[in-house]
């Protein structure tokens, strides 16, 4: 009864936040934007739509929700912890029949619901504007993408926010909470991605000169894909320090999946070639959820 209590409070204060509202309407009207250039710019040219607009629109979808997901969870966590100290409600929270273990989770489950909420509505409005706009019709599959994209989505949101929320509890100040977030944002959704390219031509080294031309022989062909193979073996080796990364890897091959297999069987195949993505997501949530935990039970409060 006492987390629900923690949990009522905190799921209301989540849905009404401003930050997250702003966020919202932010990741909407710029996802709508974005289809609204589909539109115009197969119109100016007069060409139909091309066969594969569908998978064009999820894999968008894909995109836009690797960032906004991560900005959410940083959002609601980056002071879930601090915030409380900052205005002094933690002390007289505590001083009710609550123990520290009950007030952390019962925060823990407001935000997987209200994360959940967000991101499921957000995502709900916006491929319904791209139905609307582009005029498509998605088929049983395409839904089911959508919903097994918008989970791998709030479990990146999950693991951002447990990051967070481990900030907001080991340096107690929320402005220092949410620059650590944003720059493990910033360094896993952009340095990253620079990094390991810059990492792969070192390691690697330029690619073989060869001349393209009718009738290559096969040997150079075998060179052309050898480098090609180690390039991207070293690039992937300091993507997967990545969090977003790892999200690509698996929503990207459910929303580019072509066959019309059953959903089971195309399951299956995400997590036969990404197994390690969704068990790098799920251990990032856990571990920094459980480090919080024992951080905020076994300190002082001042």
């Amino acid at each position: 009864m006492r987390i629900s209590a923690v949990f009522e409070k905190e799921f209301r204060d989540l849905v009404s936040s401003k930050r997250l509202i702003v966020i919202l309407v932010t990741f909407v009207l710029s996802y709508v934007i974005a289809i609204g250039s589909y539109v115009v710019m197969f119109s100016e040219v007069g060409a139909p739509m091309p066969k594969n607009i569908v998978g064009m629109v999820l894999g968008s979808l894909v995109g836009y929700l690797s960032l906004v997901a991560s900005v959410i969870g940083i959002a609601l966590g980056f002071d879930a912890v601090s915030g409380e100290h900052e205005r002094g409600t933690l002390r007289m929270v505590l001083a009710q029949p609550i123990f520290r273990d009950e007030f952390i989770v019962g925060k823990f489950l407001a935000a997987v619901a209200a994360i959940s909420l967000a991101v499921s509505v957000a995502t709900a409005a916006s491929v319904s504007s791209a139905v609307v706009m582009l005029g498509i019709t998605l088929s049983e599959q395409d839904v089911v993408k959508v919903a097994l994209v918008v989970a791998l989505s709030i479990l990146l949101a999950l693991a951002y926010y447990s990051l967070s929320v481990l900030c907001s509890t080991v340096f107690k100040k929320s402005s220092t909470s949410a620059l650590i977030s944003i720059a493990l944002l910033i360094v896993f959704f952009v340095v990253l991605p620079v990094l390991s390219t810059v990492v792969a031509r070192a390691v690697v080294g330029p690619p073989p000169k060869i001349r393209f031309r009718p009738g290559m022989v096969k040997q150079d062909l075998a060179k052309l894909r050898e480098y090609r193979a180690k390039f991207s073996s070293v690039r992937e080796a300091v993507l997967s320090l990545s969090l977003n990364h790892h999200f690509n890897r698996l929503a990207g091959f459910i929303a580019g999946y072509r066959q019309a297999a059953p959903v089971d069987m195309m399951l299956a195949d995400a997590l036969a070639r990404n197994a390690t993505s969704l068990v790098v997501l799920a251990v990032v949530t856990l571990v920094a959820l459980a480090a919080s935990f024992m951080i905020f039970t076994r300190s002082e409060l001042k």
